[in-house]
Protein backbone atom coordinates (compact mmCIF):
# COMPACT_ATOMS: atom_id res chain seq x y z
CA UNK A 1 0.00 0.00 0.00
CA UNK A 2 1.35 3.36 -0.74
CA UNK A 3 1.23 6.26 1.68
CA UNK A 4 -1.02 8.94 1.86
CA UNK A 5 1.05 12.50 1.77
CA UNK A 6 0.33 15.63 0.20
CA UNK A 7 0.40 14.75 -3.53
CA UNK A 8 -2.10 11.66 -2.91
CA UNK A 9 -4.50 14.03 -0.82
CA UNK A 10 -4.25 17.12 -3.70
CA UNK A 11 -5.08 14.55 -6.59
CA UNK A 12 -7.76 12.33 -4.89
CA UNK A 13 -9.48 16.44 -4.43
CA UNK A 14 -8.61 16.89 -7.74
CA UNK A 15 -10.40 14.31 -8.90
CA UNK A 16 -13.20 14.56 -6.72
CA UNK A 17 -13.70 18.20 -7.89
CA UNK A 18 -13.36 17.00 -11.58
CA UNK A 19 -15.52 13.86 -11.52
CA UNK A 20 -17.64 14.34 -8.88
CA UNK A 21 -18.93 18.29 -9.40
CA UNK A 22 -17.63 19.12 -12.80
CA UNK A 23 -14.75 21.59 -12.28
CA UNK A 24 -12.01 22.25 -15.04
CA UNK A 25 -8.85 21.56 -13.42
CA UNK A 26 -6.36 24.45 -14.23
CA UNK A 27 -2.70 23.91 -13.51
CA UNK A 28 -1.78 27.25 -11.77
CA UNK A 29 1.65 27.48 -14.20
CA UNK A 30 -1.11 28.00 -16.58
CA UNK A 31 -2.99 30.57 -15.21
CA UNK A 32 -2.21 34.45 -16.36
CA UNK A 33 -1.12 36.06 -13.04
CA UNK A 34 1.73 36.85 -10.75
CA UNK A 35 2.95 34.11 -9.45
CA UNK A 36 3.65 35.95 -5.95
CA UNK A 37 -0.03 36.45 -5.86
CA UNK A 38 -2.07 33.92 -4.33
CA UNK A 39 -5.59 35.98 -5.16
CA UNK A 40 -7.02 36.01 -8.70
CA UNK A 41 -7.80 39.49 -8.57
CA UNK A 42 -9.60 40.70 -11.69
CA UNK A 43 -11.80 37.26 -11.38
CA UNK A 44 -12.40 38.17 -8.16
CA UNK A 45 -13.59 41.85 -8.85
CA UNK A 46 -15.59 40.39 -12.14
CA UNK A 47 -17.37 37.68 -9.63
CA UNK A 48 -18.54 40.59 -7.11
CA UNK A 49 -19.51 42.89 -9.95
CA UNK A 50 -21.76 40.24 -11.88
CA UNK A 51 -23.04 38.21 -8.32
CA UNK A 52 -23.94 41.83 -6.83
CA UNK A 53 -24.99 44.21 -9.52
CA UNK A 54 -28.53 43.54 -8.09
CA UNK A 55 -27.46 45.41 -5.24
CA UNK A 56 -25.89 48.28 -7.21
CA UNK A 57 -22.51 47.23 -6.08
CA UNK A 58 -19.70 49.66 -7.76
CA UNK A 59 -16.53 48.45 -9.17
CA UNK A 60 -14.57 50.80 -6.42
CA UNK A 61 -16.37 48.75 -3.45
CA UNK A 62 -15.68 45.16 -5.28
CA UNK A 63 -11.65 46.67 -4.69
CA UNK A 64 -12.26 47.21 -1.48
CA UNK A 65 -13.10 44.06 -0.85
CA UNK A 66 -10.10 42.47 -2.79
CA UNK A 67 -7.87 44.94 -0.98
CA UNK A 68 -9.35 43.85 2.30
CA UNK A 69 -8.92 40.02 1.79
CA UNK A 70 -4.95 40.92 0.92
CA UNK A 71 -4.60 42.51 4.01
CA UNK A 72 -5.12 39.83 5.61
CA UNK A 73 -1.41 38.71 4.72
CA UNK A 74 -0.32 41.34 7.25
CA UNK A 75 -1.65 39.67 9.86
CA UNK A 76 -0.40 36.32 11.88
CA UNK A 77 -1.07 32.74 9.84
CA UNK A 78 -3.38 31.53 12.66
CA UNK A 79 -5.17 35.12 12.75
CA UNK A 80 -5.56 35.31 8.98
CA UNK A 81 -6.47 31.63 8.04
CA UNK A 82 -9.62 32.20 11.00
CA UNK A 83 -10.64 35.19 9.06
CA UNK A 84 -10.97 33.94 5.54
CA UNK A 85 -12.54 31.37 7.33
CA UNK A 86 -14.91 32.72 8.28
CA UNK A 87 -15.35 35.00 5.37
CA UNK A 88 -15.75 31.81 3.87
CA UNK A 89 -18.60 30.25 6.19
CA UNK A 90 -20.50 33.46 6.66
CA UNK A 91 -19.33 36.44 4.74
CA UNK A 92 -19.77 39.97 5.81
CA UNK A 93 -20.93 43.28 5.77
CA UNK A 94 -20.09 45.46 3.02
CA UNK A 95 -20.08 49.39 4.10
CA UNK A 96 -21.62 51.34 1.21
CA UNK A 97 -19.16 54.01 -0.34
CA UNK A 98 -22.85 56.80 -0.96
CA UNK A 99 -24.41 56.84 2.07
CA UNK A 100 -27.36 56.87 -0.15
CA UNK A 101 -26.61 52.85 -1.33
CA UNK A 102 -28.18 49.96 1.54
CA UNK A 103 -25.25 48.40 2.81
CA UNK A 104 -25.86 44.44 1.89
CA UNK A 105 -24.06 41.25 3.44
CA UNK A 106 -22.03 39.29 0.46
CA UNK A 107 -20.32 36.27 0.14
CA UNK A 108 -16.94 35.01 -1.65
CA UNK A 109 -17.67 31.26 -1.12
CA UNK A 110 -19.82 31.54 -3.85
CA UNK A 111 -16.92 32.42 -6.40
CA UNK A 112 -17.06 28.59 -6.60
CA UNK A 113 -20.55 28.42 -8.28
CA UNK A 114 -19.63 30.94 -10.88
CA UNK A 115 -16.11 30.08 -12.23
CA UNK A 116 -16.84 26.44 -11.60
CA UNK A 117 -13.01 26.14 -11.98
CA UNK A 118 -10.15 24.41 -9.94
CA UNK A 119 -6.69 26.20 -9.37
CA UNK A 120 -4.03 25.27 -7.62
Amino acid sequence: MSKFNEATLENAIMDLFQNDINYTYIHGDEIHKNKEEVLLENEIIQFLLLKYRDKGIKKDEAERIVRDLKDLAKQPIYEANREITRLLTSGADLKRTNPDDKDFHYYCRTLKYYFHHLYL
